[in-house]
């Protein structure tokens, strides 16, 4: 795992999907968020794709999110969204977080592992799952 940090796009496999997303627009959110949704165990790069496109979701819904240099193409293209995401895509990607964050997790199991910063991981996951429910 790529990471240096426990933000939403602090790993390298973040960083490069969002990358994708002004281009992928909804249907690719809604892809990487259904696959974490249709296995029973997430592999930790489906996880941290599906964290990014729940954290687009969560900015649409509450118009605020994570700042950081690895998103500033998804603020341009969230700005230019009309209105705001289904009902059913909000709940699919409060769903997807909280199995991001579960135990059929890879990306929560290597969290884990790591003592000293899964509680700061867990907040960022809470945070995006605030912002859906927002």
């Amino acid at each position: 795992m790529g990471t240096w940090g426990v933000g939403v796009y602090d790993n390298d496999g973040a960083a490069d999907w969002a990358g994708g997303v002004p281009s992928g627009g909804l249907k690719a959110i809604e892809r990487a968020i259904d696959a974490v949704l249709a296995t029973e165990y997430i592999d930790s790069y489906d996880a941290e794709c599906a964290l990014v496109a729940a954290d687009v979701v969560a900015r649409l819904v509450s118009g605020h999110g994570e700042d950081s240099p690895y998103c500033e193409d998804i603020v341009a293209w969230v700005s230019t969204q009309p209105g705001l995401p289904s009902a059913e895509l909000v709940a699919k990607a409060a769903h997807a977080v909280q199995r991001i964050g579960g135990e059929e997790s890879e990306l929560a199991e290597l969290w884990s592992e790591n003592a000293s910063h899964v509680s700061a991981w867990r907040a960022t996951l809470a945070d995006v799952a605030e912002r859906l429910s927002a």
